[in-house]
């Protein structure tokens, strides 16, 4: 309902600006898709939606669309990065609070979830408030954790909680989201920028080994995060170099 509060009644009809390829709901969805995302290509969701929508058969004589068609055509697009910057504000940085759907729910998942969701926004609050007070400017997006830049010096970090039960599996998902970041950011804005897995320390210098040299094939750097220790070294590699800077 909030988002459709930004269309207005003349979208329900469908306008002689829209494409053929576009019907009326069609119109709305992309009225929608483009107060929330400006940056978006233009052509981009208009062909999106044209493959979407179910209101407009190809043909004449074709059937509408049914949910399995519109699977096989989600399922066919490529991952979508979300590259709209916006500035980060600390205070801002709160961690969701995840809540049973039914009494029938994993209590002891719940907690563990919360406290990885806690841990996970106290980092990546602790390395925004310390990147600022390094002169960095911070930013976010729906896709990605933190993007970092002074000067010539541009990051790009994907951040990870995890215990001594979950580092690898934590540590490889996030490998492959850099990964996928890395492919998908093409564009001359995004060349020189280095990729950095920023993994909470559970100590454990075998697997952080491991995925150190999992980390260097997708041309990533894994770096890890201890709140033991004092600024700059709460964040070091392996190498025990502390955070880059400009």
């Amino acid at each position: 309902m909030l988002a459709l509060r930004t269309v207005s009644f003349g979208d329900v009809a469908r306008l002689r600006s829209w494409p053929k390829s576009i019907s009326a709901i069609g119109g709305i969805a992309f009225t929608i898709i483009k107060s929330s995302y400006p940056h978006f290509d233009e052509t981009e969701v208009v062909n999106l939606i044209a493959a979407l929508d179910p209101l407009v058969p190809k043909h004449e004589n074709e059937p509408l669309k049914t949910t399995d068609d519109l699977l096989e055509t989600l399922s066919s697009l490529p991952p979508v990065v979300d590259t709209f910057l916006e500035e980060i504000d600390p205070e801002k940085i709160s961690p969701r609070t995840f809540v049973a759907k039914s009494l029938s729910s994993d209590g002891d998942w719940l907690d563990k979830t919360n406290d990885a969701e806690k841990a996970h926004e106290q980092i990546l609050k602790d390395l925004v408030v310390y990147l600022k007070g390094k002169g960095f400017k911070v930013y976010k997006t729906r896709s990605f954790d933190l993007f970092a830049e002074k000067g010539d010096a541009r990051f790009l970090w994907e951040v990870k909680s995890a215990n001594g039960m979950n580092s690898i599996s934590q540590g490889e998902k996030g490998i492959v989201q850099l990964l996928r970041y890395s492919v998908a950011l093409t564009d001359a804005k995004w060349e020189n920028v280095k990729f950095f897995l920023l993994l909470q320390d559970s100590g454990q210098r075998a697997v952080h080994q491991y995925l150190s040299k999992i980390a260097k094939l997708t041309r990533s750097e894994l770096w890890l995060y201890d709140e033991k220790k004092a600024w700059p070294k709460r964040v070091f590699n392996l190498g025990l170099e502390s955070i880059p800077s400009a």
